[in-house]
């Protein structure tokens, strides 16, 4: 239906002016990967068995694994093919100069885990063909950006929330599950108080 159709109408020469204008007028952009991907995994993929997927309520799952049976074999391959080629639109973006934002439309979307998504949505720029320091920038500068605030990000007086990590997520977006402490509202966050 209509995902094999999206497919079969398009256009990468739409998609290279369309990137140019919107480079140029400085649209941004919140591609949600994740939730694409989500829509559409197959039953019994490793995804749907994510150890993060305990801090999902049980009534939320068994609605995602019900969603997973709501697509015919050929609607599921159509719309994993739309979200390889989104996949691969992103990072022509990014390639064109498109500002892009990371956000993950975590909710009730099938297997888009809250707060853990952000994560995979990071990786999944990487993906696409950012480095890890442009995908953490989607999440960390880009929005103070998009927000309009001035630099430094880290500065007296400025708001910092942070995550502190026990690897460089610079050399690798895994560094991100090794959070060491947070720092909200000028109060560190036990670990416990996190779970």
């Amino acid at each position: 239906g209509r995902l094999a159709g999206a497919l079969a109408d398009f256009d990468a020469g739409h998609c290279v002016a369309l990137f140019d204008t919107l480079a140029t007028a400085g649209v941004w952009q919140v591609p949600t990967l994740v939730q694409l991907r989500g829509a559409f995994l197959p039953p019994g993929d490793p995804l749907t068995r994510d150890p993060r997927l305990r801090g999902v309520p049980a009534a939320v799952r068994e609605g995602w694994v019900a969603a997973q049976g709501e697509w015919s074999t050929a609607q599921r391959e159509a719309g994993l093919a739309v979200y390889r080629r989104q996949l691969g639109l992103v990072g022509e973006m990014h390639r064109a100069g498109v500002p892009l934002l990371a956000g993950t439309d975590a909710s009730d979307e099938p297997w888009v885990i809250p707060g853990a998504s952000l994560h995979d949505e990071l990786e999944l720029f990487v993906e696409a063909g950012l480095t890890p320091v442009e995908a953490l920038r989607t999440a960390t500068t880009a929005p103070a950006r998009y927000r309009g605030e001035p630099g430094p990000l880290l500065a007296p007086g400025r708001r910092a929330d942070l995550v502190l990590l026990a690897a460089d997520p610079t050399r690798g977006l895994a560094a991100l599950r090794q959070i060491e402490a947070v720092i909200l509202r000028g109060r560190v966050v036990e670990r416990r108080e996190a779970s």
